[in-house]
């Protein structure tokens, strides 16, 4: 047996377990739009942690957001008021409170179950200003919504990855170009 062999059995010893994370493969925004019954604006107005206690001594978690509808993109008006989520960092999804997110149901009911890295939930809290229709005329991605779940096509690379971004339960890895020096 080697040096390197001896090493890598330490470290193998003292590694913890590894834990994998997968789930199917969510629908693009894309997709989601187009399998949409109601497509709506909503404003995040809280988030708690839920809790249920099993017989086995084990418990399931949960996040529940209360949100307001702000305007209804497309189909019947939203009854959305819930939205529950998993609290995972596999596949988890962030709506803090006071975002404005664009959501696309595939069911128009008052709670909506999200399932892991949901792509049907887009924040548009830089882009929409519920005060002030002008400026989120202005910046078009309400209307660039409402034209494609009305069917027409998504822009080439929308939302940009920055949109898709603020509902990662976790923050993107860096880039290469965040080591580079100058």
């Amino acid at each position: 047996m080697n040096r390197f062999d001896v090493i890598f059995s330490v470290l193998l010893l003292f590694a913890g377990p590894s834990v994998a994370c997968s789930y199917p493969d969510p629908p693009s925004f894309s997709q989601a739009l187009r399998s949409a019954e109601t497509v709506a604006v909503v404003r995040v107005e809280s988030a708690s942690l839920k809790e249920d206690r099993l017989a086995d001594g084990g418990h399931i978690e949960w996040i529940e957001t209360s949100v307001r509808v702000v305007e209804t993109v497309h189909g019947p008006s939203a009854k959305i008021r819930t939205l529950t989520h998993e609290p995972s960092s596999c596949g988890g999804i962030r709506l803090d409170p006071g975002a404005y997110v664009v959501v696309a149901l595939r069911v128009n009911d008052e709670s909506v179950a999200l399932e892991p890295d949901a792509r049907r939930v887009l924040d548009v809290s830089d882009e929409y200003r519920e005060d002030d229709p002008n400026a989120t005329a202005n910046a078009g991605v309400v209307s660039i919504v409402r034209a494609a779940a009305s069917g027409g096509a998504l822009p080439v690379g929308f939302p940009p990855a920055y949109m898709v971004q603020r509902t990662s339960k976790l923050p993107p890895p860096p880039s290469p170009d965040d080591y580079r020096s100058e």
